[in-house]
Order: structure tokens, then sequence, then C-alpha cells
């Protein structure tokens, strides 16, 4: 793209950039609010199979196979609180690696390319790209 009063030859200046910045705020995406707890193991039950579970169950209490009804009940609970555990779990490692892991740009600002924080982008950067971006 050649160089226009938009976008000039030397790229933002370090003001306009900071400018743009508090307008527009940092390039990331939206974080949805983790799952809490509750709602993890509810989750747990959203399958076809549970739910034939559950049928098992309630066909073993109906013929007053009471023993049956409620071991498959009892498995079904620790099924739900592995998972639970588990998805609970790698929601919080998920997270921790996000915080950990911070992706760098190349931008021309002033004049000259700098390495920045990629939230810090803002529109009218002129971002440089190489392999492994």
């Amino acid at each position: 793209m050649a160089p226009t009063s938009e976008f000039p030859a030397s790229g933002l200046t370090t003001a306009e950039a900071d400018r743009l910045l508090s307008v527009h705020g940092p390039n990331r995406l939206p974080e949805r609010k983790p799952l809490g707890v509750v709602m993890i193991f509810l989750r747990q039950f959203l399958s076809p199979f549970i739910y034939i579970l559950l049928a098992a169950a309630a066909v073993s209490l109906l013929v007053g196979q009471t023993p049956s009804a409620v071991f498959i009940l009892a498995v079904l609970l620790l099924n739900a609180a592995i998972g639970t555990v588990q998805e609970f779990s790698a929601q919080r490692s998920a997270a921790a690696l996000r915080a950990m892991v911070r992706t760098r740009a190349h931008v021309l600002r002033d004049g000259v390319v700098r390495t920045i924080d990629s939230e810090q982008i803002v529109p009218g950067d002129t971002v440089f790209l190489a392999s492994g971006d």
C-alpha cells in the first residue's frame, strides 16, 4: 500500500498510537466469564448416553429394582464429579497459559520498526509480518 496522509510512510507517532489506544482500547478478544463449578457439574449431564442411563435408573425404580437404580445413579454422580474436577482443572490451566503467553508484533512507529505487545496494536499501525509471527 502506498503511503497516504492516513497511513504515513513513517508509521504512526507514539503520541498518536497512545491516543488511538485510549479511543479503541487494547487489541484483544473479549474474554468469556469462566463457568462456575455448579454449571460445569450440571453440564456433565448433557449427553444422550447419560439420558439413557437416567431412563434405565427410572425403569429400575418402577420395576422394583431399587439397588440397580441406586447403583446407576451413584455411577452417574461419580462420573459427573470426576468430569467436573477435570474440566475445572483444565479451565484454570488454560487461563494460566493465556496469562503467561504474550504475543509480540513488529510495527512501524515514529519511522522505526519496534517490537511491542500485540495488545498495543492500534488501527493505522503498519505491522510487519515474518515467518513464525
